[in-house]
């Protein structure tokens, strides 16, 4: 899941969908503080 957000991002969404991957994560704070990264480097990978 993380490489897909990471990826999406940089292909130039603003952000993704992730309810379902944070509610059924053991440990949903590290879910979406990983995805967040995830977010974050694919923002800053964006070409251009």
């Amino acid at each position: 899941m993380l490489e897909r957000v990471e990826e999406i991002v940089r292909a130039g969404a603003d952000g993704v969908a992730v309810i379902s991957a944070i509610q059924g994560a053991p440990d949903p704070e590290a879910a979406a503080r990983d995805l967040r990264a995830a977010v974050e480097r694919g923002r800053a990978s964006r070409p251009g």
